[in-house]
């Protein structure tokens, strides 16, 4: 954004099912990723509320059963699930807005020339993991969307930031830049430079 820009958000989105799924489905599961970050990230900031998490929760359930039901017939996809679940999810992280996952992922796209799904899908498992660090028992108790986090970094052929073609000494500069962003108080503790470094290079 340009200095003295002021952002300016939509009063209307029209949606088309058909559209919001036809994607291939490599890039149809870095969207898949994309969806499920702002669903597990909306349901925990410290903007969150009930119905917007709600809506967040549902998201994470249609995103998993398409993507269970590609399992069980490969090449059939959901698509006008995985379509409802990023308008749920985008309902709910434009109330909650965001934190740690998508600082994460955006530093990786402006720092590391990345695609917008596939840096989502490359960070998603290491950020839902230091989110339920924060908030134990309330986003992966059970490691269930970390699982679905990784199929969908599989079949995005993005499982690893180095698939992507960012090189290991763009880490630290991803680091530096992402410590820097204010988003990262909305899930406390602050992620420290440190932190942000040690899950880049674990998403590596």
């Amino acid at each position: 954004m340009e200095d003295g820009a002021r952002a300016v958000r939509p009063a209307l989105v029209v949606n088309d099912p058909d559209l919001s799924g036809s994607q291939p489905v490599s890039d149809l599961a870095a969207s898949s990723a994309n969806v499920l970050a702002h669903a597990v990230e909306g349901a925990v900031t410290t903007l969150a509320s009930p119905v917007p998490s709600m809506a967040a929760r549902e998201a994470q359930r249609l995103v998993d059963v398409a993507w269970i039901m590609e399992d069980e017939d490969p090449g059939f996809v959901a698509r006008e699930q995985l379509a409802l679940a990023a308008l749920l999810s985008g309902y709910a992280i434009g109330a909650a807005w965001y934190g740690l996952s998508h600082v994460l992922s955006q530093t990786l796209v402006r720092v590391g020339g990345t695609g917008h799904g596939p840096a989502n899908a490359a960070m998603l498992p290491v950020a839902i993991s230091a989110l339920e660090r924060r908030t134990p028992g309330r986003v992966d108790p059970d490691g269930t969307l970390r699982a679905l986090a990784e199929k969908l970094a599989r079949r995005a052929g993005a499982n690893g930031i180095r698939r992507l073609g960012v090189p290991e000494d763009r880490l630290d500069a991803c680091a530096d830049a992402a410590a820097g962003r204010p988003e990262l108080d909305l899930t406390p503790p602050r992620a420290d430079r440190d932190e942000l470094r040690a899950l880049y290079g674990e998403a590596w």
